[in-house]
């Protein structure tokens, strides 16, 4: 994983740390078994990431850097691009889909730019695959799915996203989600990886819609 360290007022500096939960890092394990399964057919829910800008100037955020993400998320694309030292293809696409810019950006100003393209774009970070349970299901969802956990702590620890996203698919946020997916597997290997995942969503303020609609009410 690569995570921004960039000093208070400094640029952006990038520094690799590479995770491993539950099997060797770049191995996907599925739930219950330690084979990797076959590549299903994975696809964004939204239409095609045609560049969202005039001819002339730069719009940001720019969505059409993110087209193949969930494959990314799903296969662990390496990325040994330079100078950033990314270690995933995902990571250099949302970065560059922020328009997050190395030479000046601080580390708070990265995060914040990727929480605008979160809110703005969050029914475009979506995905679809034969092995995914939720129609048009949150890109968190997938990588719950998928054991990304790179991507998890990415989003909770380091981008600080919005995890209160309710799919309209299922009405449910990835904290249900992951709850329902821990009771699928209970007893399984898989719950202690699932339940992690749970304690870490919890732990950055995420909650389940149930909770979120009880807030509403008390609003009202």
């Amino acid at each position: 994983m690569t995570r921004n360290d960039g000093g208070k007022g400094g640029a952006v500096r990038r520094v690799t740390m590479l995770v491993a939960v539950g099997g060797p890092l770049l191995v996907m394990v599925a739930y219950g078994t330690s084979n990797r399964t076959p590549a299903p057919a994975i696809g964004m829910a939204s239409p095609a990431f045609a560049a969202e800008q005039p001819a002339t100037g730069k719009v940001c955020p720019d969505i059409s850097k993110l087209g193949g993400i969930c494959n990314d998320v799903y296969s662990r694309t390496i990325d040994n691009s330079d100078p950033e030292n990314f270690s995933y293809a995902y990571e250099r696409k949302i970065y560059q889909a922020s328009c997050v810019d190395f030479k000046s950006d601080t580390q708070a100003e990265a995060r914040q730019k990727i929480q605008a393209l979160w809110e703005k774009h969050q029914d475009r970070l979506q995905c679809n695959g034969s092995n995914f349970p939720v129609a048009n299901g949150s890109i968190l969802k997938f990588a719950v799915e998928m054991k990304a956990t790179v991507f998890i702590t990415n989003a909770t620890k380091y981008w600080g996203i919005n995890l209160n996203i309710v799919d309209k698919s299922d009405g449910r946020t990835v904290l249900d989600f992951t709850k329902d997916r821990m009771n699928d597997f209970k007893g399984s290997p898989s719950e202690e990886i699932l339940q992690n995942y749970y304690n870490e969503f919890r732990r950055y303020g995420a909650k389940h819609a149930s909770e979120l609609q009880s807030q509403r009410r008390r609003k009202s």
